[in-house]
């Protein structure tokens, strides 16, 4: 019921956007807006809200938790899980608005919105899993201070964002290459362009589970001791076990995921210099989805 107010609400603001000439960012920001009410009074909404929720007040259960995100728990507790969630709610959302005015044109905007409205799951998966979309959120402004920011101490800035995300949730790690899109000054070219479409193809046959030995080790370094629990092997021993044909996306998923593909390579050299190196962080997102499964499909995230 909340998600088709949110639904009816977001495509009356779309209509007044159109109808100001894509002039009046106060739709724009009433739409997020809303989504920080619809996050900030789920309860006992997704599958993960009882682990935070009742977990919120028990210290001897942090400790599955990064330092960062018990620390978090530890100032906000006097306030109760409720204002916490919502003021981590409204962090993320004002990211969300903040750089989605900032990286797409006016006259485009409706479509991402859309785009995020018409798949539910796409929105009760981020509310769902909270410490990743936290980390979503502050990683977000790593990709903003390396693409978009000119202020001189835009790489101090993005790698304290960078660390406070891995320290929310590890998986962020993921994101390291981020740093390099500075470093971006080319355009994509035919020769690129065949190769790209090569790799796609080629990935949907990719077994990330052959590599399990080296996700192993991969992963003793990364989550260590004071993790207090072994969830990334877990997750590598779920990978092993899923059958690829079995969880990949439907027909329709795919040939949508695959028209945004060549949709992105084709009007690669259209867009502005910051456009373009969004385009390789989703082009990444795309090729992703090919061959990450089960919990591994978290990692894609970031990048979509």
């Amino acid at each position: 019921m909340v998600y088709n107010l949110f639904v009816i609400f977001t495509l009356s603001m779309l209509f007044l956007w159109y109808r100001s000439n894509y002039e009046r960012l106060q739709f724009i920001n009433a739409i997020f807006i809303a989504a920080w009410v619809m996050f900030s009074i789920e309860f006992y909404t997704t599958r993960d809200y009882p682990v935070y929720y009742e977990n919120f007040n028990r210290p001897g259960e942090h400790v599955m938790w990064e330092p960062l995100y018990r620390m978090l728990l530890s100032i906000f507790r006097p306030a109760g899980f409720i204002v916490f969630n919502s003021v981590l709610a409204a962090f993320e959302m004002y990211t969300l608005c903040f750089l989605y005015k900032r990286a797409v044109p006016k006259a485009y905007m409706w479509v991402g919105i859309v785009i995020l409205i018409i798949q539910p799951m796409n929105m009760l998966l981020y509310m769902n899993m909270k410490r990743q979309f936290l980390a979503m959120a502050i990683v977000l402004w790593v990709i903003y201070f390396m693409v978009y920011s000119r202020n001189r101490l835009r790489w101090v800035w993005a790698v304290t964002a960078f660390a406070a995300a891995v320290n929310i949730h590890t998986s962020a790690l993921v994101c390291a290459p981020f740093f390099l899109l500075p470093l971006v000054k080319f355009r994509l070219n035919k020769v690129a362009i065949i190769s790209l479409i090569a790799v796609y193809i080629l990935l949907m046959s990719f077994s990330l589970s052959s590599f399990s030995d080296l996700l192993y080790d991969v992963v003793d370094v990364v989550q260590g001791d004071e993790m207090g629990d072994d969830r990334y092997t877990m997750y590598i021993a779920e990978q092993d076990r899923m059958d690829p044909k079995a969880t990949m996306p439907g027909i329709f998923s795919r040939i949508f995921s695959a028209a945004m593909f060549i949709l992105l390579l084709i009007y690669n050299r259209r867009t502005s210099p910051e456009g373009f190196k969004i385009f390789l962080i989703a082009i990444a997102s795309l090729m992703g989805e090919n061959f990450l499964f089960g919990n591994f499909a978290r990692l894609n995230y970031y990048y979509g």
